[in-house]
């Protein structure tokens, strides 16, 4: 009860300073520093127009994975909910740092927890096998980080943002810099071929910890790509448009079809979400203002459809204790809400009118036709690819027939409905009136593309 009231708090503390405070600036509001070990090291916090977005996604979900987990009393339920926490400071200290070391310590520091999390609470033998691929692949990445942390310092003796944004190096070490930030954070987009720890880490995950890796931890990438590259960057990112069509257009062709291949319902939401976490990266690099706009738009939306799909997916694991789609058919028969929920969020999953990501993929689309016809055609096929498996993966579990090992199962109780509703109203009330914070994201995404 204690961690789901701070976990509120802290959403209401970020919800209110977005609504009554925030003003339209690009410089840092703000700004704290923290002195640590005597005065010898000190740690600088601070928030602006693109932080408090990610802020305010990280304040929201995480009250729900703790009211997910308040009935349960599983063995070290209280050393879960301490990681938990962990997860929660490591991401509000990185989307809060001013410095770009911190910024590497708190991106580290979110590794630890969830191999835990993975490792020990996950479902099934093959958890630590996950839970190692998911450290591999996220050690190889930070270690391309620190190579660029430790060249930019070596030649501008500071790390600080504020102080690197007006970064001038000759431009062969722009462009290495460049590639090792990119690469670095694009493996927990993920892109392919480093996409495979990814849909491991979800089967095997609890149901709290695929929930806080599809709507969070994705997110961190999309933070740095903007707060590093495109402050740092700027010329160079233009220079690499081909590159990032190179690998995002086969990522999401590729994990379209593959999610018309999968048989586990969590893989089939991992696998979408490598498709709108790539078309996202394509909005961010090749539509202008209007595409970094629609990418920050699809990260909060993917944030609240993913968790409320992997909820659900939850939900039903803790009936039947299997996500195979062969097991099921018919469920809408026998539970009627929860197939209504399910349908609503692959409506939203598919970017159906009247849903935040439909304004973030139309964003993207916009940018897209204002660049280059061949890409927006294309784009608009995957998108197309995308409402084909949300329709073939909700008719292979809730119609047709009742299979014969399935008797008889209760639908959505109170607290679960509680959650699902709170992520149904709130992806609906941003796609109906997205003026919200449209605005501030506008004027932020202007001043991105133009400098």
């Amino acid at each position: 009860m204690f961690s789901l009231i701070i976990s509120i708090w802290f959403f209401l503390l970020s919800f209110t300073y977005f609504l009554l405070m925030f003003p339209f600036s690009i410089n840092y509001q703000f700004v704290y520093e923290i002195s640590l070990f005597y005065d010898l090291i000190y740690l600088i916090l601070g928030i602006d127009n693109l932080s408090i977005f990610f802020i305010i996604l990280v304040s929201f979900i995480m009250p729900f994975c703790f009211l997910y987990n308040f009935k349960n009393t599983f063995i070290l339920y209280k050393e879960f909910i301490f990681l938990l926490f962990i997860i929660e400071y490591a991401l509000f200290g990185l989307f809060l740092s001013v410095d770009l070391i911190w910024f590497f310590i708190f991106f580290e520091m979110l590794i630890l927890p969830f191999f835990f999390i993975i490792n020990i609470f996950g479902y099934r033998r093959r958890r630590n096998h996950a839970a190692s691929m998911f450290v591999f692949y996220t050690l190889f990445g930070s270690i391309l980080l620190l190579l660029g942390i430790i060249i930019i310092f070596s030649l501008t003796g500071t790390t600080d943002f504020r102080i690197l944004s007006n970064l001038d190096l000759k431009w062969n070490y722009q462009i290495f810099l460049w590639f090792c930030f990119f690469f670095g954070l694009s493996i927990k987009v993920p892109i392919i071929p480093a996409h495979i720890w990814l849909p491991e880490a979800h089967v095997e995950a609890p149901t709290v910890g695929s929930v806080i890796l599809a709507s969070l931890l994705l997110k961190v990438s999309f933070y740095g790509f903007i707060r590093i590259l495109f402050n740092f960057f700027p010329l160079i990112c233009l220079y690499m448009e081909p590159l990032i069509v190179l690998i995002c257009i086969p990522s999401v062709f590729w994990s379209s079809i593959v999610c018309l291949r999968q048989i586990d319902i969590k893989k089939i939401i991992a696998y979408s979400s490598v498709v709108h976490m790539n078309i996202s990266l394509i909005g961010l690099f090749l539509s202008g203002a209007y595409g970094i706009c629609g990418c920050i738009l699809l990260s909060i939306s993917h944030g609240f459809i993913s968790g409320g799909l992997f909820f659900l997916a939850g939900f039903i694991y803790d009936r039947f204790n299997t996500r195979n789609l062969l097991y099921f058919g018919g469920l809408c028969k026998i539970m009627p809400l929860m197939s209504f929920f399910f349908f609503v969020f692959l409506l939203a999953n598919s970017s159906f009118p009247g849903f935040l990501s439909f304004i973030g993929e139309l964003f993207v689309l916009i940018g897209l036709f204002e660049k280059t016809l061949v890409f927006f055609f294309f784009l608009s096929i995957f998108l197309i690819i995308g409402t084909i498996y949300c329709i073939w993966f909700y008719d292979h579990l809730f119609n047709g027939v009742i299979k014969e090992n399935i008797i008889s199962y209760y639908d959505i109780i109170r607290y679960e409905f509680f959650i699902i509703f709170v992520f149904i109203f709130i992806t609906l009330i941003t796609g109906l009136f997205p003026n919200i914070f449209l605005e501030k994201l506008l004027f932020l995404s202007f001043y991105l593309s133009i400098n």
